[in-house]
């Protein structure tokens, strides 16, 4: 799932700035595929965080939270070079939302204010403790080797 577009970055930043950043030749004109890459990457990373707590893909709908963190992280994977102070914080920012919503701290929320359901969480079997388990990979036991 694509959560922004090539529009999406051009309006958050401005089309100047993303046009220059993709014109890498030089030639005056925008390479649209490496914005699509970029653009991916970004859905993959957010993908990634998310494949934790919730079902993947999420259900149909817009998330402004998931659109503004894929601009910020791929505008930041658009700068080859030094990037401002602004650009790399924007996209501390937003992995730092992501995170959030991994963790369950945050909850993801569609534009039309409806939450996405988390997946159930299993119970964890808690690791065996105790003068038992003290003994439990014990090679040197006798009765191990039958």
């Amino acid at each position: 799932m694509s959560y922004a577009a090539a529009a999406d970055l051009r309006a958050r930043f401005g089309a100047d700035e993303i046009d220059q950043l993709l014109d890498q030749d030089a030639d005056g004109r925008p390479d649209d595929g490496r914005l699509e890459a970029v653009l991916a990457d970004a859905a993959a990373a957010i993908d990634a965080r998310l494949a934790r707590l919730y079902d993947l893909p999420l259900p149909e709908g817009d998330y402004p939270l998931l659109r503004a963190i894929a601009c910020d992280l791929a505008r930041a994977r658009l700068y080859d070079d030094e990037m401002s102070d602004t650009v790399k914080h924007a996209a501390r920012r937003a992995r730092a939302q992501l995170g959030a919503l991994a963790g369950g701290q945050a909850v993801l929320v569609r534009a039309d204010g409806k939450a996405v359901r988390r997946r159930a969480q299993t119970p964890r079997i808690a690791a065996p403790q105790g003068p038992v388990a003290d003994g439990f990979g014990d090679t040197s036991c006798p009765e191990r080797g039958r």
